[in-house]
């Protein structure tokens, strides 16, 4: 239900949270009195540059229309310097919190927000965070096409710390998501998503694929590959992971 994992991938503060390996969020609580855990391995490709991201939620189910998480991880930066020589880099990620509310269910659609503030963990001076704390609220809209598919809308607009810095502004942002159950155990799922700077910038804007595999009754496999359709995107993004529901 929470996604920190593509953070990286748009070179910002995203502290939009979905279910792996997507973006987008959909409307979906984690049970009461459950405990959902997700985790993989991000990898981006700009260049000669890449970086590694090692991110893992954990999700708490409170009630039937409410849920809370927190995000953390490791993650690993090479770049090149202005002499082009390389720089290597390792640390932690910033912390994320989040609550999701499921408030309304009205025929074949369901509505929910979604709060994060993402925590500044991660070191700006070895360019592995901003450095500041980011605030989120996110609209999600999940809509039941069929038995089979199901689509999801998300507007959100993201609070980042310093607006002063050219690199860290506000932004809006907003996707849209179609998965697909196409047998008892495999999902795939396709989405679009934009990042759009309040401030001046352009937006970028990204499409993703991916899969889901159910392995067992309370474990899902999942992974995706992206790539730009616009603005300032890596060469190549993709991830692989797991959601454990216990």
């Amino acid at each position: 239900m929470y996604r920190f994992a593509f953070a990286a991938f748009l070179g910002c503060a995203s502290v939009a949270y979905a279910g792996r390996p997507l973006i987008t969020n959909d409307a979906d609580i984690v049970p009461a009195l459950k405990l959902q855990l997700e985790s993989g391995v991000d990898y981006t490709q700009d260049a000669r540059d890449h970086h590694v991201n090692v991110p893992a939620t954990l999700t708490l189910g409170i009630t039937a229309q409410l849920e809370a998480a927190v995000s953390f991880g490791w993650q690993h930066d090479v770049s090149h310097d202005e002499s082009d020589a390389r720089v290597d880099e390792n640390g932690c990620a910033d912390v994320g919190l989040a609550a999701k509310w499921h408030f309304w269910s009205y025929e074949k659609t369901d509505h929910a927000l979604a709060l994060g503030i993402n925590l500044p963990a991660a070191s700006r001076h070895r360019g592995l965070g901003t450095g500041e704390t980011d605030y989120d609220l996110t609209y999600i809209l999940s809509l039941r096409v069929s038995e089979a598919v199901n689509v999801h809308l998300n507007v959100g607009y993201t609070f980042v710390g310093n607006n002063d810095d050219a690199d860290t502004r506000d932004f809006l942002h907003y996707s849209a998501a179609v998965t697909w159950q196409l047998d008892d155990n495999l999902q795939p799922v396709l989405e679009i998503f934009t990042d759009l700077p309040t401030q001046g910038g352009k937006a970028v804007t990204a499409v993703n694929a991916g899969v889901r595999y159910q392995l067992f009754d309370n474990v899902t496999l999942d992974a995706a590959l992206s790539t730009k359709l616009a603005g300032d995107y890596p060469d190549l993004a993709g991830t692989i992971g797991f959601t454990w529901l216990f």
